[in-house]
């Protein structure tokens, strides 16, 4: 018998998208799957949408997150993960569309090679499939010892959608981080390829992203609290390059600090004081000149209490992502 799938769907207020959704998982030419739908709360009748999806079709689930949990995307992933029955897992979105062979291809590849997970391309729309072509056009098309480097420098990156996981690969203590807002599949994803999970990549768009004022993905101002998620993920991952080797280390720790302290110009004075240690451990642990780490400290110092500065903590030179 086929392996079951367990697509989890976390949704908030999408009921006027949400169906969309569900019709290409019904419309799915792999047949044995569950779909997990886990609520964040919603106030609009989506409770209405999904309940007529449960009467059609017992694959459906439709959970709420539970109070104790953090609002948010990330504890609704999780639960959804930890009601899960099928071997593999794919977390989908909720304005989000699957081509009918998402499912098959990705298992079919799962045959071929001892893998972790396969992810495939996509296609961005805004009203229509066929509207606006949004492939990654340089991808990296199979695990190799510069994933990570790769995926720091952002030239390898996995959409949450995208991914088709084997369930055992992993670990339910490292799942999504439900206390950011900012950068969580990053930090997911960075996780999983630290602990060494091998992938395999089909280059068909198997999924559409909404992009538009419907869709989930539309750019909203950035809040203090995003921007402290995003601060909170660079340094994580400049704390593991400090105990880990890795290819282009210090190239890597100086990509970091050109990212890092920018980021600590928008945070609030009470956040950069309490986040300063860390700014200054990044500096004093890069290989550098001494000049230019004076630069970086006065500018710390500057944004920290005249909010001025930020030319000195930008060095473009540290942008290693067109070598």
């Amino acid at each position: 018998m086929a392996s079951l799938v367990s697509i989890i769907i976390p949704t908030y207020n999408r009921a006027h998208l949400i169906g969309e959704t569900l019709n290409s998982v019904l419309a799915q030419t792999y047949t044995n799957w569950e779909c997990i739908i886990v609520d964040d709360g919603s106030t609009d009748n989506t409770d209405e949408v999904v309940d007529e999806y449960l009467k059609k079709d017992k694959r459906f689930q439709y959970h709420h997150r539970p109070k104790d949990r953090l609002p948010g995307g990330n504890a609704a992933r999780n639960y959804g993960f930890e009601l899960s029955k099928g071997e593999f897992i794919n977390w989908f979105d909720s304005d989000d569309l699957m081509h009918k062979n998402l499912v098959l291809l990705k298992m079919k590849a799962f045959k071929s090679s001892e893998i972790d997970f396969v992810f495939c391309n996509n296609k961005v729309f805004i009203k229509k499939t066929d509207c606006l072509d949004g492939s990654i056009s340089s991808i990296i098309k199979k695990s190799s010892s510069k994933n990570i480097y790769n995926y720091i420098l952002g030239k390898l990156f996995f959409p949450t959608p995208g991914p088709l996981w084997r369930k055992k690969s992993l670990d339910k203590a490292v799942l999504f981080n439900e206390n950011l807002r900012r950068g969580q599949e990053s930090d997911f994803h960075f996780k999983q390829l630290i602990r060494g999970l091998k992938f395999k990549f089909l280059d068909e768009k198997l999924y559409f992203i909404r992009r538009g004022i419907d869709g989930i993905s539309t750019q909203s101002k950035e809040s203090q609290e995003m921007i402290v998620s995003t601060f909170d993920y660079y340094f994580s991952v400049f704390e593991w390059l400090m105990v880990n080797n890795t290819y282009e280390k210090n190239k890597l720790k100086k990509y970091l600090v050109y990212r890092l302290l920018p980021i600590y110009s928008k945070l609030s004075f009470y956040k950069k004081i309490k986040v300063l240690y860390k700014c200054l451990f990044t500096v004093f642990n890069i290989k550098t000149s001494s000049y230019i780490k004076f630069k970086l400290i006065l500018g710390l110092i500057l944004l920290l209490f005249f909010n001025k500065g930020y030319k000195l903590v930008y060095l473009p030179q540290f942008d290693i992502r067109n070598d």
